[in-house]
C-alpha cells in the first residue's frame, strides 16, 4: 500500500514542480518586461537613441554595400561606367535569346542549345526572363546616375568609394554615440528612479515586515540587485538595439541580393536560438540563487561587523570563520554554476553566426561554381551568381555575425540584470501592514482619553505577547509600566505610533480607533525615547533637530539644558553642537546618546511622551537631573514610562504591572508595594542593582 501512495504521489509531485517552474518562468517574463518598460517613462529620448541606432546601424549595412562597385571594378577591371554599359548589352541579349526560345516553343520549333546547356521547360524560361527584364531595368535606372557621379578611371571609383565608406563611418560613429549617450542617461534616470522609490519602500515598510526581511536583505538589494539591473538596462537599451539592428540592415541588403539564399543561410538559427533560450533560462535561475547566497553571506558578514565585541568577547572567532567558510562555499558552488552557463552563452551565439555564414558561402559558392541556379531542387536565383554577387553576399553575412557575436558578449549581463529585477521588484511591489486610512478622522487637540480595548498581538509564528489588556489614560496622566522581561511593556508602547496594530481589541484615541487616523498626524503628537537611543551621522544639533525641524538653534540649546545634554555637549565634545557624533551615534557614550535622544523628544513638544527605560545607561546625578526636569516637562501632556527605576516610577499617577501579556494590578506606588507580590520583587532586585555613579550593596 506504501509503494502505491509513494507511485501516485511521485506523478502529483512531478506536476507541482513542473506548474511552479512554469509560475516562476511565467514571473520571470512579467519582471524582465517591467524592466525593459522602464524606459518608456522617457519617451523622447528612447525615440531619438533608436533612430540614431538605426541611422548608425543603416549606416553600418551601407558600408558593406559600398563595397560592391570596388569589388565589380577590381575583378573585371572595369569602370562603373563601362560595367554598367556591359550590363544592360549583356541583358538586352540575353532576353532576346529568351524571347526567341520562348517563341520557339510555342511555334513548336527545336532550336540548338548552347554548349553544357540542359533542355528547360517553358515556365522556367518565363522565369529567367522575368527575371532578367527586371536586372535590365535597375540598370537602367542606376545608369544615369552612374554616369552622372561615378568617374570614369576605375582607380578614382575606388577612391570615391572609399572615401564615401570613410565618411559613412564617421557619421555612424557620431550616431552611435549619440544613441550611447541617450542611453545613458536614460538608464541613469531609471536608476536614480528605483533608488527612489526602494528608500520611500523602505521608509514605510512597518516594524514587523523590516524585521522580517533583515536590514542586510535589504541593503544587499540597494548596492548589489539596483546596479545589476542598471547594468541590464544599458546593454538592452544600447546594444540589444543597436546590435540587432545592424544585423537586420544586413540581412535586408542580403534578401535584396537573393532572399531565397538567405533563407537557406538561416535554416538552422531556430535549433541555435531555442539552445541559447535554454541556456538563458538556467544561467537567470542559477543567478538568482548566486545572489540570494551572497545575501545570506553579506547577512552572517553584517552581524559578525555588529557585533564584533562579542565575538571577540567570547572568543567565537573559530566557529564565526567556519561558517564563513561554508557560506563562501555556498557562493563559490552556485557560482560555478552561473560561470559555466555565463561561458557556454557566448560560444552558443558565435556558433549560430558561424553556422549560416558558412551555410550561405557554401550554397553560394556551389552555384557559382556551377553557374547554376538550383540547390536540392529548389532555386535559389533567377539567374547564375557572379562571384562579385557572392562576395558582397558573404560581406553581409560577415556584417551580420559580429554584431551577433557582441550580442552574445551582453546577453549574460542582460540574464544576470534582470535575476536582480527579479529579486527587486517583490520589494518595491511590498504593501505595508500599517497602512493609513482612506478617510481619516480628525483627532483632537489635545486628546482627552487614550484607551487600550482589550488588545491582543502576537509576533509571527510566537507565542502571545499581549492578551486581553484593557487601559484607560486619561489626558494628562502619567502612567509607569513595570514587568519582568518578555511582559509585553515595549510591545504595548509600540502600538501607540502604530509600529504594530494589534491582532484583536483596539485602541482608542477620544474614541477614534488608530487604525482610522492618519498616521502622520497621529505620530507627529508622539514623542519617543528607547533604550537604545539611535543617532544618526550627523551634528549634535541636527540630532536634536530632528524631533522638530523648524526649531531655532536656541530652542534646540534650551531642549538640550532640559535633557541635562548642554553641559558635555560644550565642555566634552571638541566642536560642541557641531560636532559629529558618527553612525549611529557610535563617537558619544551610551549615556551622552541617551540625553541627546531625550532631548530630541523634549524639542518636539509632544501630547504623548513615551519613554523605555530612558535612563538606564545615565548616571545617578544625572538621572536625578532628568527626574527634575521630566517633573516639570510631563506637565499638561501624557507620559508613559517603561522604567523600574524608582525615581521615574515617583512621577506616575499609576503604575501598571504587567506578566505574561496581561495587567496583573494597577495602583500607586505605596499601595502596590504592600499588595502585589510581583511589584514588590521586582522593585527589590531594582533597589539592589548597582547604579552607574554609585557603589554596589554589600552583602
Amino acid at each position: 500500500m506504501e509503494d502505491k501512495r509513494a507511485a501516485d504521489t511521485a506523478p502529483s509531485g512531478r506536476c507541482s514542480t513542473r506548474r511552479a517552474a512554469r509560475e516562476l518562468m511565467q514571473l520571470s517574463w512579467k519582471n524582465s518586461w517591467r524592466a525593459i518598460r522602464l524606459g518608456f517613462r522617457y519617451p523622447v529620448r528612447l525615440i531619438a537613441s533608436i533612430g540614431l541606432a538605426c541611422l548608425a546601424a543603416a549606416c553600418w549595412g551601407g558600408n558593406i554595400a559600398a563595397v560592391w562597385p570596388v569589388l565589380q571594378v577590381t575583378l573585371e577591371g572595369q569602370s562603373m561606367h563601362e560595367w554598367s554599359e556591359s550590363r544592360i548589352a549583356a541583358s538586352e541579349q540575353k532576353i532576346n535569346e529568351l524571347t526567341e526560345r520562348i517563341g520557339a516553343i510555342h511555334n513548336g520549333v527545336q532550336l540548338p542549345l548552347p554548349p553544357g546547356e540542359l533542355p528547360k521547360d517553358l515556365s522556367t524560361l518565363q522565369n529567367e526572363l522575368k527575371s532578367e527584364r527586371n536586372a535590365l531595368d535597375i540598370t537602367r535606372k542606376l545608369h544615369p546616375y552612374i554616369l552622372r557621379y561615378m568617374p570614369v578611371d576605375p582607380f578614382q571609383t575606388v577612391l570615391c568609394v572609399m572615401v564615401a565608406i570613410v565618411l559613412g563611418t564617421i557619421f555612424k560613429n557620431l550616431c552611435a554615440m549619440g544613441s550611447t549617450l541617450l542611453t545613458a542617461r536614460i538608464t541613469l534616470d531609471i536608476i536614480r528612479d528605483l533608488r527612489q522609490q526602494f528608500f520611500d519602500t523602505v521608509l514605510r515598510t512597518d516594524v514587523e515586515s523590516f524585521t522580517k526581511k533583515g536590514t542586510s536583505q535589504l541593503w544587499t538589494r540597494f548596492v548589489q540587485d539596483i546596479p545589476y539591473l542598471s547594468f541590464a538596462l544599458t546593454a538592452i537599451y544600447g546594444r540589444a538595439i543597436g546590435e540587432p539592428l545592424k544585423i537586420l540592415a544586413c540581412l535586408a541588403f542580403a534578401a535584396y541580393f537573393n532572399w531565397r539564399l538567405l533563407v537557406l543561410s538561416l535554416i538552422v538559427t531556430p535549433i541555435a536560438l531555442l539552445l541559447i533560450s535554454a541556456l538563458s533560462r538556467r544561467m537567470r535561475s542559477y543567478t538568482v540563487n548566486a545572489y540570494d547566497q551572497d545575501a545570506s553571506t553579506n547577512t552572517l558578514v553584517f552581524e559578525v561587523m555588529q557585533g564584533l565585541s562579542t565575538v571577540q568577547a567570547y572568543t567565537m572567532e573559530p566557529m564565526e570563520k567556519l561558517r564563513f567558510a561554508e557560506a563562501a562555499q555556498k557562493c563559490w558552488n552556485i557560482g560555478q554554476r552561473v560561470v559555466m552557463f555565463r561561458s557556454l552563452s557566448k560560444p552558443a551565439v558565435e556558433l549560430l553566426g558561424i553556422t549560416f555564414v558558412c551555410t550561405g558561402v557554401v550554397a553560394g559558392a556551389h552555384l557559382v561554381l556551377h553557374k547554376g541556379t538550383h540547390l536540392f531542387g529548389l532555386r535559389i536565383s533567377e539567374r547564375p551568381l557572379e562571384v562579385a554577387g557572392l562576395l558582397i553576399f558573404f560581406g553581409f553575412l560577415v556584417g551580420a555575425y559580429d554584431p551577433l557575436r557582441k550580442l552574445g558578449e551582453v546577453l549574460p549581463q542582460i540574464q544576470m540584470g534582470l535575476a536582480a529585477g527579479d529579486r527587486l521588484f517583490p520589494v518595491l511591489d511590498a504593501q505595508p501592514k500599517i497602512l493609513a486610512p482612506a478617510e481619516p478622522q480628525p483627532l483632537m487637540t489635545p486628546h482627552t482619553e487614550l484607551v487600550f480595548e482589550d488588545v491582543h498581538f502576537r509576533y509571527l509564528r510566537s507565542r502571545p505577547v499581549l492578551q486581553g489588556v484593557d487601559l484607560s489614560i486619561p489626558f494628562g496622566e502619567t502612567i509607569a509600566i513595570v514587568g519582568p522581561n518578555g511582559c509585553g511593556k515595549t510591545t504595548l508602547a509600540n502600538l501607540l505610533p502604530r509600529f504594530f496594530d494589534p491582532v484583536q481589541g483596539r485602541v482608542l484615541l477620544d474614541n477614534t480607533d488608530l487604525r482610522d487616523v492618519d498616521l502622520v498626524d497621529l505620530r507627529r503628537k508622539i514623542g519617543l525615547v528607547t533604550q537604545q537611543a539611535h543617532l544618526f551621522d550627523d551634528s549634535v544639533m541636527n540630532n536634536i533637530r530632528y524631533g522638530n525641524l523648524e526649531a531655532s538653534d536656541a530652542e534646540v540649546v534650551a531642549a538640550a539644558e532640559q535633557a541635562h545634554a548642554h553641559e558635555f555637549i560644550t565642555k566634552q565634545l571638541v566642536k560642541g553642537y557641531d560636532t559629529m557624533v558618527g553612525q549611529g551615534g557610535c563617537r558619544l557614550s551610551g549615556g551622552q546618546r541617551q540625553r541627546i535622544a531625550l532631548a530630541r523628544a523634549i524639542l518636539r513638544n509632544p501630547e504623548i511622551l513615551i519613554m523605555d527605560e530612558p535612563t538606564s545607561q545615565i548616571d545617578l546625578q544625572s538621572e536625578k537631573l532628568i527626574q527634575d526636569a521630566l517633573e516639570h516637562f510631563i506637565i499638561g501632556r501624557t507620559a508613559i514610562f517603561i522604567t523600574h527605576r524608582l525615581s521615574l516610577l515617583s512621577l506616575a499617577h499609576r503604575i501598571v504591572v504587567m506578566q505574561g501579556g496581561k495587567i496583573v494590578d494597577i495602583g500607586q506606588h505605596e499601595h502596590l508595594i504592600d499588595r502585589c507580590h510581583l511589584y514588590r520583587r521586582l522593585h527589590q532586585l531594582d533597589h539592589q542593582k548597582p547604579r552607574q555613579g554609585q557603589p554596589p550593596k554589600a552583602a
